[in-house]
C-alpha cells in the first residue's frame, strides 16, 4: 500500500491483491450476522418472557406477556411457580408453570430487581431498587409468602437495594444496597425480619453468592 499526501486530502492507492483482500473483508462483514446458529432469540423484549424447553437445542416453546422491562426470573423449589421482577413496570409477575399463565401481578412501586427463595420455598425475597422515601420502606427487601403470594414484611435498606441471597440453612438473608460513595450490606433474620447487622462496603455492591456451608459470603462491587 502506498500513501500519497496532498495539502487538502489523504489518498490510498491499492494494488490488485489489496483490492481483492479488501473486498473479501467487506463480504465477511455483510454475511457475519447470518453465520450464527439458527437457535436464537431477540436480545431485548420489553414485556415478553420466552421459554426454551431444552438446553441441548434451543427452540422457543412459548411467549408469555408479563410486566414492563422484566429483569429476573426464578423458579420455586417445587417447580410450581415462577416469579418475575418487572423493573420498569414496578411489579412482580407470578407464573403458574403448569398452566403457563400469569396467576397474579403484584404492584410494588419502585423497581423490583433480584429474587431469592428460602430453602424450603415458603418465602421469596425481592429487592426493590429505589431511593428511601419518608412515607415508608419502599426501598428495601420485600418478603412474600409463596402460599398466598402476599407481601408479609418489608425490611428497610439503604438507597437502591440490588443483590439478595439466603444462607443454606434458611436462617439469614443478605442484601446489598447499590449506592455511592459507600454501599451497604445488610443481614436480617428470616424468622423475625429484624436487621441484625449493617456493614458499609465499597460503592455500588451488586450480586452475591454464599458458600454451601454458609460460612463465606461473596460480594461483587
Amino acid at each position: 500500500m502506498q500513501l500519497s499526501r496532498s495539502p487538502s486530502s489523504v489518498r490510498f492507492c491499492l494494488g490488485t491483491k489489496q483490492w481483492i483482500g479488501f473486498g473479501l473483508l467487506i463480504l465477511f462483514i455483510l454475511i457475519a450476522p447470518f453465520l450464527s446458529s439458527s437457535a436464537w432469540a431477540r436480545r431485548r423484549s420489553q414485556r415478553k418472557l420466552k421459554i426454551y424447553p431444552s438446553p441441548l437445542k434451543l427452540q422457543r416453546a412459548g411467549v408469555l406477556r408479563v410486566g414492563r422491562q422484566p429483569k429476573q426470573i426464578l423458579i420455586s423449589p417445587d417447580g410450581r411457580k415462577a416469579y418475575v421482577t418487572n423493573f420498569g413496570g414496578k411489579s412482580i409477575s407470578v407464573i403458574d408453570t403448569k398452566a403457563w399463565r400469569v396467576s397474579k401481578t403484584m404492584h410494588t412501586g419502585g423497581a423490583p430487581v433480584e429474587i431469592a427463595f428460602t430453602p424450603n420455598g415458603r418465602y421469596v425475597y425481592i429487592t426493590n431498587f429505589d431511593k428511601v422515601t419518608p412515607d415508608g420502606p419502599r426501598a428495601g427487601l420485600w418478603k412474600i409468602d409463596t402460599t398466598t403470594d402476599r407481601i408479609v414484611a418489608r425490611i428497610r435498606g439503604h438507597r437502591y437495594p440490588k443483590g439478595v441471597v439466603i444462607d443454606p440453612n434458611g436462617e439469614y438473608v443478605y442484601f446489598s444496597s447499590w449506592w455511592w460513595p459507600h454501599g451497604y450490606l445488610v443481614k436480617a433474620h428470616v424468622k423475625t425480619n429484624k436487621v441484625v447487622q449493617r456493614t458499609r462496603v465499597w460503592d455500588r455492591p451488586r450480586g452475591m453468592a454464599i458458600s454451601p456451608d454458609g460460612r463465606i459470603l461473596y460480594l461483587c462491587n
